[in-house]
């Protein structure tokens, strides 16, 4: 059901992505919730993909995850920071992206890693921020983000897509 992965990509590719990320060089947009419909913490994002577009210059960044991931169909990717403040985590929620039906698949790509972490409604799993980390699951699974309190940033990337 769940799939869990360390040490996704090699340091000399992974370092430079998470480099790039955790500069002020990147650009972020600020989101009043995370979860629609609800009134949880706001949040910043970079959205890469959606609704069949490429929608960052800076794409190219996240190719090697794509590679990884060998989708055969995208249905969104969107980095998302956290910042350190008073804590206010997400509503469970899943990655319904317009989807009717939800048969794609989620992963969470972690860039860096602090005390917080992804956990799952139906089992109470929690999947610990450590960066180069990814957890992929079908997107009919409710999760939601729980902020870190040990570093001033929680970066992950977001996949919804199809595989074969």
């Amino acid at each position: 059901m769940k799939e869990i992965k360390d040490k996704v990509l090699k340091k000399a590719v992974f370092k430079p992505i998470q480099e790039f990320l955790m500069s002020n060089n990147f650009p972020w947009y600020y989101a009043k919730t995370q979860v629609i419909n609800n009134e949880d913490a706001s949040y910043m994002f970079h959205s890469f993909f959606h609704h069949n577009v490429v929608n960052s210059s800076f794409f190219n960044v996240i190719t090697p995850l794509i590679d990884y991931l060998n989708p055969i169909a995208i249905v969104n990717i969107r980095a998302n920071l956290q910042l350190n403040r008073t804590k206010v985590d997400s509503h469970y929620h899943v990655d319904r992206w317009s989807a009717k039906v939800l048969n794609h698949k989620t992963a969470i790509f972690y860039v860096n890693t602090n005390n917080g972490y992804t956990e799952f409604q139906e089992d109470g799993e929690k999947v610990n921020c450590v960066e180069n980390r990814i957890v992929k699951f079908p997107s009919t699974l409710y999760h939601r983000a729980v902020h870190q309190t040990d570093t001033d940033q929680r970066i992950v990337i977001n996949f919804n897509y199809y595989d074969g």
